[in-house]
């Protein structure tokens, strides 16, 4: 629908959909796909993943971990000791090292997003550009991922805008909303 209304689509890696996509679905889908690959001042929808956090970075080989967190600082790592382990795992060295590196990971992935907000900015389009972020589950750890219950199902949803997309939110900037996103606002239907 994007590409019939003029939009330049790109999608930057992952095509994980449990069906064969279309050809046509996107303008671009490889690893190199991004809005820098559309004619000058064409409006674009890019999707980007960030695979850093996939459930096969936390059981990892040491060398390949650190290659994946290597932008974190001494402050930026956990201390497996510290971290908060859910009652529904053991409380065991192994889940103590999967839980730090889960969260490592994360800080990972928030370098690699701000990356994008970056290339945004220099780009000149941040000031007209609405960025989504979400997940489609939580952590790859045993007993969430590919469950259907709590913790599965708080998935993390953030929109950046600018001021002049304000009148479009259902509420106000680093404001929570702790409703189903497809019941939040009507707004969201008009983007």
């Amino acid at each position: 629908m994007l590409r019939e209304a003029g939009y330049y689509t790109s999608n930057n890696q992952k095509e994980d959909y449990q069906f064969e996509a279309p050809a046509d679905t996107w303008d671009e889908s490889s690893n190199l796909a991004d809005w820098r690959n559309r004619a000058p001042v064409k409006p674009f929808f890019s999707v980007f993943n960030f695979t850093v956090t996939h459930q096969s970075r936390i059981f990892a080989d040491e060398e390949s971990y650190r290659e994946n967190t290597h932008r974190l600082t001494p402050e930026h790592r956990r201390d497996p000791a510290q971290v908060t382990i859910p009652p529904i795992h053991p409380d065991t060295p192994e889940f103590r090292r999967d839980w730090a590196r889960h969260y490592e990971n994360i800080t990972a992935m928030d370098y690699q997003v701000g990356d994008v907000l970056v290339e945004l900015e220099f780009d000149g389009l941040a000031d007209d550009t609405i960025v989504f972020f979400f997940s489609d589950h939580l952590t790859g750890m045993p007993g969430i991922k590919m469950w259907a219950w709590g913790p599965r199902l708080q998935v993390p949803f953030i929109i950046r805008s600018r001021p002049k997309w304000q009148l479009l939110a259902p509420a106000a900037p680093a404001e929570a909303i702790d409703r189903l996103l497809n019941n939040a606002n009507e707004k969201f239907g008009r983007l």
